[in-house]
């Protein structure tokens, strides 16, 4: 049985060799072709450098996997084994009412409008197709592995609000079986239950996996991730590194501050490595881990390789600047805190929202530290987030969403905190329970839509008249106008409206659909009220942290 197990993997390292050998034999100008971007702002025609950097790298990731594998079955020990522990129909069964429980949840949130980013990637990317989603990066908006569900799901069931976000929640649902998975590796079958119940109910896990972004995936991911890695540390069978590759990898892909799990799963390795209680089968258990974390890195880079030109020539992008990026001293800063408690309080008062998580999990934490696999399983699942800190303090901008790679971590220490207070007292554990879902559902419930775009539009739609146009004020673009009624012209007025006034004296322009206002200038309102605008009406929006209120503008 084991000699067949060992077959199975080697023979999907093999399939994964050729695969990227046959896509290295490819033609560097029909790659280049097919990554090519119709409006990419910096780069005209094929992207033959990215072309030419995949091929490199697919050739140099197959030698890496093949050479990993052999190493990874050279190492193998005796005392590594296939784990013996069955799973009863009892425990499957609870298991799928759990994931249909947090399906259920995520339900009404997959048909609230799209809001900003979600419209901005299926503008400069999604729309174009899987050759400019995976050869082309010019804003921070693709998500490339999200970008590319999106992309296919809107192929299979078209364009609407729930079939773009069908991926994200299709992996935040599978999210929960892998952290029952996790949960049990760590302490049994009942941690597992509480680790999956958390993660069904979890504000911050159920907002990120009912959007058209990549934090869904990467949540998914990285559970994922996280369960080879602890399972591999405990049985030492090599298939578990392989899928901890993959995972890290595949992670990444979906954002790149994900790559930040496995630079957390390779400090633990030192650790470990250097640790003076440890012991010769853990040592060799940490050099396998090593070798999988070096294969996961050889393939992000293969996955993202034909993007990284554009990475490297927009690498200002990412740095943090006065007044108009997020960075730890505004409010992201505050709820990157409140997301260890598993909410960011964007409906309820930050206090009574997240303190009850909060001090559950620093329960968990404290409890962690009797049970050896239970202290290694936190510290893998979270080594990320101080990396995340360092990464801000050094000069680069951060979203709280950002830091999502750590929401498996978090789930796990609030199960760890529940189940604690179940061993001390039962009563006490049944009201920490039922604290963290009341919390978690009046969070949910309170929440309006993300960015109501939508309801703006369909405002306009009710109240046009024939041959008026609408105008687009936000940031950039023309991101509103998916929304717009068919037959109506929307016009653009420019990153932060710095072509209104030239909008404004179009005497059929009627509408004016405004988002992000507090980020817009000042002249912005003294333009509009000149032109005869007035404030018609105003929708709330929790995205950005009450900043996603949209306004509609109209010429009385």
């Amino acid at each position: 049985m084991r000699e067949r197990s060992v077959w199975r993997w080697w023979g999907s390292v093999l399939l994964v060799a050729v695969g990227l050998l046959l896509l290295a034999s490819l033609p560097t100008a029909a790659l280049a072709d097919f990554f090519s971007h119709p409006e990419h702002p910096w780069r005209q025609g094929p992207n033959h450098v990215g072309a030419l950097w995949l091929r490199i790298a697919a050739v140099a990731t197959a030698i890496m996997w093949v050479a990993g594998a052999l190493l990874l079955l050279r190492w193998r020990s005796d005392a590594d084994r296939e784990p013996g522990q069955p799973v009863s129909r009892i425990e499957v069964g609870s298991v799928a009412l759990i994931a249909l429980l947090g399906l259920l949840v995520r339900i009404p949130f997959l048909g609230h409008g799209l809001w900003f980013d979600e419209l901005a990637a299926i503008g400069d990317f999604t729309k174009h197709g899987p050759g400019p989603i995976l050869g082309a990066w010019f804003t921070p908006s693709n998500h490339v592995l999200q970008s590319l569900l999106t992309w296919m799901s809107a192929q299979a069931f078209g364009a609407d609000e729930s079939s773009l976000r069908a991926p994200s929640w299709v992996a935040g649902t599978l999210a929960i079986v892998w952290m029952h998975a996790l949960g049990r590796r760590v302490g049994g079958v009942r941690l597992g239950y509480a680790a999956a119940l958390v993660m069904a109910l979890m504000p911050v896990a159920v907002l990120e996996t009912t959007e058209a972004r990549g934090y869904g995936l990467v949540i998914f991911f990285t559970t994922v991730a996280c369960w080879a890695f602890l399972r591999g540390m405990q049985d030492g069978e090599p298939w578990t590194w392989v899928v901890m590759a993959f995972a890290g990898a595949a992670a990444t892909w979906s954002h790149f501050v994900a790559a930040l799990v496995m630079v957390g799963f390779a400090l633990v390795v030192v650790a470990v490595w250097f640790s003076r209680r440890r012991e010769p089968l853990l040592r060799m258990r940490a050099q396998s881990a090593m070798v999988g974390i070096v294969m996961s890195g050889a393939m992000a880079i293969t996955m993202l390789a034909p993007l990284l030109p554009d990475v490297i020539a927009g690498r200002a992008l990412f740095a943090a600047t006065d007044g108009d990026t997020p960075s730890l001293q505004s409010e992201e800063g505050l709820r990157l805190i409140l997301m260890l408690g598993g909410t960011w309080a964007a409906a309820l008062p930050p206090l009574p929202a997240a303190l009850p998580g909060l001090l559950i999990m620093v329960i968990g934490l404290w409890s962690a530290r009797r049970t050896p696999w239970a202290r290694f399983a936190l510290l893998a699942s979270m080594a990320g987030f101080p990396l995340l800190i360092l990464l801000a303090l050094g000069g680069s901008w951060t979203y709280a969403r950002f830091a999502s790679f750590v929401v498996p971590g978090v789930a796990l220490a609030l199960a760890l905190g529940v189940m604690t207070l179940i061993r001390f007292q039962r009563q006490l554990g049944v009201m920490a329970i039922a604290m963290l879902v009341a919390s978690a559902l009046v969070e949910l419930a309170l929440l309006p839509p993300r960015q109501p775009l939508r309801d703006a539009w369909e405002e306009v739609a009710s109240r046009k008249g024939p041959g008026e146009i609408g105008i687009d004020l936000g940031l950039r673009g023309n991101i509103s106008s998916f929304y717009a009624p068919p037959n109506m012209p929307v016009a653009p007025s420019g990153v932060l409206g710095s072509d209104l006034v030239v909008r404004l004296a179009e005497p059929r322009a009627r509408w004016v659909v405004v988002t992000y206002p507090d980020f817009l200038p000042p002249q912005r309102w003294r333009e509009l009220r000149d032109a005869g605008f007035e404030q018609d009406r105003a929708w709330p929006g929790w995205i950005d942290w009450g900043r996603g209120r949209v306004e509609l503008w109209v010429r009385k």
